[in-house]
This record gives structure tokens, C-alpha cells and sequence, in this order.
């Protein structure tokens, strides 16, 4: 346990610092630390300093785009695989890949980085067939365990909403839903001041993870969704704004903390 939280919080130290590089390619070094102010602050930061693959794949997803960005791409794509095997979302890497290349005129042989990225998730696959035999068994513990299958996001809020019963509401449904609709607010906000390849990479993450038949921790999964703190840095240009948008996303760092050491269903 006690390595697994070393390695977490070395993971998360590293992620904010390849942040701050990612950040620093189109902004300003006090708007680039405000971003990383923001992702420090998020309401569901303090799991990555659980010994949980949240941090070492927001280590690998940051790394992969300040690679690809900065024209190491195949080297890019390598993390970008990292990602996939860590996280299945990883896959979705390939949007913002393909943003960034088309954006570059990138020659046709560094497309290859968009085809690195799935062999992550493939390696992912081999490891659950050596182990159970089948390539897919995570997908069927995700659906016993945890009614988890691939589901239309249009429909979570509303599922949400109506099974927010009072054993569930506080630790699970509000946390849900305000993370869902806070995000979508702070994108559509932003979306102008935003590079185009990370507002489609937010649009694609959302669309897939917020998609779940049983959504368990949006917070948790949107904590890792980068472009959430670049949006957050572009809307708090103004030194007011930004005190403001500090003090509410400590407010619910510390909020949502509380429920999870009180085991309010926080996962």
C-alpha cells in the first residue's frame, strides 16, 4: 500500500508538471499555473494519490500530447499506448492525435502514432486472455459488479435524477450530476479560447465515459479529463474571477473528500 501511494503521488507530481509544460505551448507561464492550479483543486484530485491507475494515466495522456505537440510523435504515440493500456479511455487519445497532426500537415508516415495508440489497449486485451481466457472479461466484471456497459450519455442525468434516492444522493447522484453539468458549463464557456484539438478530445472523453449504464464517479473520471483545467485557466483571466473559482473548487475538493471518508458511496 505504501509504495502504491509513493508511486501515485510521484505519478501526480510528474502530471503536474507535464501539464504546466503542455500549457505553457499556448499561454502564458501565470495561466499556465493556473491550470495546474485547477487540476491540483479539482473536486476528485485526492485519488491520485490513491494507489489507482488515475494518476499514472493522466502522467501518460499529458506526456502524450506535449510529445506529439512538441513533434516527437511516434515517441507521442508510445505514451499514448501507456494511456490505453492503463485506462481503456486512453483509446480516445486518437482524436486529439489526429487534431494535432492534421493541424501540423504532419507527413503521412507519422500517422502511425494513431495506430500505436489501440496496440495499448490490444496489450490490455492479451493480459485479460492469458489470465481468463477471454480478451474481454473485464467488460463482463464491469457489467456483474457494477451494471457497467457502453450507454447513451443523454440518458445519465436522467437515470440519475431519477433513482436519486437518499442513500445514493450525497456521495453518488449529486456529485454525478454537478460534474457533469459544471464541466459541459466551464467547456461551453471556453470553447472559443480553446484549441480545437482539446475541446473534441473533451467532447469524445465525455461523450464515452459520462455514457456509462450506471455511472459510478464522474468526478473521479473527469478529474483525468485535461482539458478541463486549460478551460478553467482561459475563463479566469480576471484576477477576481479566478479567486472566486479557487475558493468554490476547494470548497468541493474538501466537500467531496469528507463524503469519502465518511464511505458515502464515493468510488
Amino acid at each position: 500500500l505504501a509504495a502504491g501511494l509513493f508511486v501515485s503521488a510521484l505519478c501526480f507530481a510528474g502530471s503536474s508538471v507535464m501539464l504546466y509544460k503542455l500549457m505553457r505551448l499556448d499561454m502564458e507561464s501565470a495561466a499556465a499555473l493556473r491550470a495546474v492550479k485547477f487540476f491540483a483543486l479539482c473536486p476528485a484530485a485526492f485519488f491520485f494519490a490513491a494507489p489507482m491507475s488515475e494518476s499514472l494515466f493522466v502522467l501518460c495522456t499529458v506526456s502524450c500530447l506535449y510529445l506529439v505537440r512538441t513533434g516527437r510523435i511516434r515517441t507521442g504515440g508510445l505514451l499514448g499506448a501507456y494511456a490505453a493500456f492503463t485506462r481503456s479511455p486512453g483509446l480516445i487519445l486518437v482524436v486529439p492525435i489526429l487534431f494535432e497532426l492534421v493541424r501540423s500537415r504532419a507527413k503521412a508516415r507519422e500517422y502511425i502514432a494513431l495506430f500505436m495508440v489501440p496496440l495499448g489497449f490490444a496489450a490490455y486485451c492479451m493480459v485479460n486472455y492469458s489470465v481468463s481466457g477471454d480478451a474481454f472479461k473485464f467488460m463482463e466484471y464491469q457489467s456483474i459488479h457494477w451494471h457497467q456497459q457502453l450507454g447513451w450519455f443523454f440518458g445519465t442525468a436522467a437515470y440519475q435524477t431519477e433513482n436519486a434516492v437518499p442513500a445514493l444522493f450525497w456521495g453518488l447522484w449529486l456529485p454525478n450530476l454537478l460534474a457533469q453539468l459544471l464541466s459541459l458549463a466551464v467547456m461551453i464557456l471556453a470553447a472559443k479560447r480553446m484549441r480545437a484539438s482539446y475541446t473534441a478530445y473533451f467532447i469524445a472523453y465525455f461523450v464515452v465515459t459520462m455514457g456509462a449504464t450506471w455511472l459510478l464517479s464522474a468526478p473521479r473520471y473527469l478529474a483525468a479529463m485535461i482539458s478541463l483545467p486549460a478551460a478553467m485557466s482561459a475563463l479566469t483571466e480576471n484576477a477576481r474571477t479566478e479567486r472566486v473559482l479557487v475558493l468554490l473548487s476547494a470548497l468541493l475538493f474538501f466537500a467531496y473528500f469528507i463524503f469519502f471518508l465518511l464511505r458515502w458511496q464515493v468510488w
